[in-house]
C-alpha cells in the first residue's frame, strides 16, 4: 500500500479538500488487479501546483514540477511517488471523458481510499479490465492525441488484453496521424513497447494494421521486410527469456548486460532491420539519444564484422582485437547474429567469443595502458612520432594474447619490438 497516499489523505482532511480529490489512472487499475504500485496519480480541484508544494513541505517530501502548462507536479518521498494534477473540465466525469481507454478512465474519491467499493466508472472500465478488453473512451480522444494509438497497442500487450473491434478499426483508420506526433514521444512509447518480453506479438498486430510501416518508413529502402524484422525480434526475445540452451553458463552475464532497458530497445531496433545499417537512420529520425543511436550502429556493424570473422576463420589474435573494440557489446551483437543464424551453425563460434571476452579480454583490459607514449620517450629515448601508435598496438596484442602481464614484461616486449624493427631496417 502506498503510504504517501495515506499522508496526503491526512493532509487533505486538514485542508478540507478530500471530497474534491480523486485517485485516477493506472494506479487504480493496478489496485483492481491487486498489483502494488509506488506511483499514484491524483486529480484535485483547485491549484494543483500550490497543493503539491504545500503537501511536499508538510510531508517532508520533494516537490518536482512536471508540466507548468498542464499544472502537474510530483511529490517524492521514500521511493513513493504522487503525481498531482488539476481535474480537467468542470467535474471528475469530464476529466475521465477526456482519457484514452476505459480501464484508465476510472476514479476513486480519496475519502474512500483504500477501499475500491465505490469506484467512479462511467465507461465500464472495471468490466473491460475483468474481461481483458482494451476499449477507447471515444474516437475523438484518439484523434486529438494520436500517440494514444501506440498507447493502446502497448496496454494490449502489457495486459495481454484484446483490442475491442471498434477501437481496432479506429487504430487502423487513424494510424496516419502518427506522422504528426513528435518523434521524441513516438520513441518513448517504442521504448515502453520494446521493454515488454514478448513485444513481437503486438508488433505483428501493428504490422497487420499498417502501423509499423508508418512508424518505420525506412523499410522500403532495405533488403528485409517488416515481417522478417518482427521474426528476428521474436527470436531475440526467445534468447533473452531463456539464454542457457544456446549460451550455456552465460545467463548471469547476459542478464547483467541487458539490465538497462535501453540496451534491449537498441537490440530490438537493430533486429527489426535484421542488422541493416539503416537502423541507425531510424534511431536518428526518432531523435533517440546519441548513446542509443551509437549502440544501434555498433550492434549493426558488429553483426557484419562477427559474420566476416566466422566466414574467414579468423585466428585468435584477430578475434581478441575484435573483442577489445566490441567489449560488452559482444552480447547484443551475438544475440542479433544468433537470431539471424537459422541453421545454428555459427552458434559455437559466438560462444567461443563470449568465453574469450570473459576469460581473457576482461582480465587484461586494465593492463592495456600499462605503457604509454610518455614511457616510450622517458625509458627508450624515442621522439614522438606516428610510429608510437604501431609500437603500442603491437604491445597491446601481446597483452591481449597473455604474453605480457606486468610492466617489466611490457618494457621487455617493447625492447624486442624495437630490436626487431632495427634488425629489419639493417637487413633492408
Amino acid at each position: 500500500m502506498n503510504s504517501l497516499v495515506d499522508l496526503f489523505k491526512d493532509f487533505a482532511l486538514q485542508k478540507g479538500i478530500t471530497d474534491n480529490t480523486y485517485i485516477v489512472g493506472g494506479a487504480l487499475r493496478d489496485m483492481l488487479c491487486r498489483t502494488d504500485t509506488k506511483d499514484i496519480d491524483l486529480a484535485v480541484t483547485g491549484d494543483a501546483l500550490e497543493i503539491s508544494k504545500n503537501f511536499a513541505e508538510s510531508a517532508g517530501g520533494t516537490y518536482v514540477l512536471l508540466d507548468s502548462e498542464f499544472r502537474t507536479a510530483r511529490v517524492v518521498k521514500d521511493s513513493f511517488l504522487l503525481d498531482i494534477s488539476a481535474v480537467r473540465g468542470d467535474s471528475i466525469i469530464s476529466d475521465l471523458s477526456d482519457r484514452d481507454i476505459t480501464i484508465n478512465a476510472m476514479a476513486l474519491a480519496l475519502r474512500d481510499w483504500p477501499s475500491t467499493d465505490h469506484i467512479i466508472d462511467p465507461f465500464c472500465g472495471r468490466s473491460d479490465l475483468q474481461y481483458g478488453i482494451i476499449r477507447m473512451v471515444s474516437e475523438k480522444n484518439l484523434i486529438s492525441d494520436p500517440l494514444r494509438i501506440l498507447r493502446i497497442y502497448r496496454f494490449s500487450a502489457a495486459l495481454h488484453a484484446r483490442v475491442e473491434k471498434e477501437t481496432r478499426r479506429a487504430l487502423k483508420e487513424h494510424g496516419e496521424l502518427l506522422k504528426d506526433v513528435a518523434a521524441e514521444r513516438i520513441a518513448d512509447e517504442l521504448r515502453r513497447i520494446t521493454a515488454l518480453p514478448d513485444s513481437h506479438k503486438i508488433m505483428k498486430v501493428m504490422e497487420e494494421d499498417n502501423t509499423m510501416s508508418i512508424l518505420f518508413p525506412e523499410f522500403p529502402g532495405t533488403n528485409v521486410s517488416i515481417k522478417q524484422g518482427i521474426e528476428c525480434c521474436r527470436r531475440i526475445e526467445g534468447l533473452l527469456g531463456n539464454p542457457e540452451p544456446d549460451f550455456p553458463n552465460q545467463g548471469q552475464n547476459i542478464s547483467a548486460n541487458f539490465t538497462p532497458p535501453s540496451r534491449v530497445t537498441c537490440l530490438k531496433l537493430a533486429a527489426l532491420f535484421s542488422g541493416e545499417p539503416i537502423a541507425q537512420k531510424a534511431a536518428l529520425r526518432l531523435k533517440m539519444s546519441k548513446k542509443e543511436a551509437a549502440l544501434v550502429t555498433r550492434i549493426s556493424i558488429g553483426y557484419k564484422n562477427i559474420i566476416s570473422l566466422f566466414s574467414e576463420a579468423a585466428e585468435k589474435p584477430e578475434l581478441l582485437r575484435y573483442l577489445q573494440c566490441t567489449q560488452d557489446n559482444i552480447y547484443p551483437v551475438a544475440f542479433l547474429a544468433a537470431s539471424l543464424d537459422h541453421t545454428g551453425s555459427v552458434l559455437p563460434f559466438f560462444n567461443k567469443l563470449m568465453s574469450l571476452y570473459i576469460d581473457e579480454i576482461i582480465p587484461r583490459m586494465g593492463r592495456l595502458r600499462m605503457i604509454t607514449g610518455d614511457d616510450l620517450i622517458s625509458e627508450f629515448g624515442l621522439s614522438p612520432s606516428p610510429d608510437f601508435r604501431r609500437i603500442l598496438s603491437e604491445l597491446q596484442d601481446d597483452i591481449l594474447l597473455g604474453k605480457v602481464s606486468t610492466k617489466e614484461e611490457a618494457f621487455k616486449a617493447v625492447k624486442e619490438i624495437l630490436k626487431d624493427r632495427k634488425d629489419k631496417g639493417n637487413s633492408a
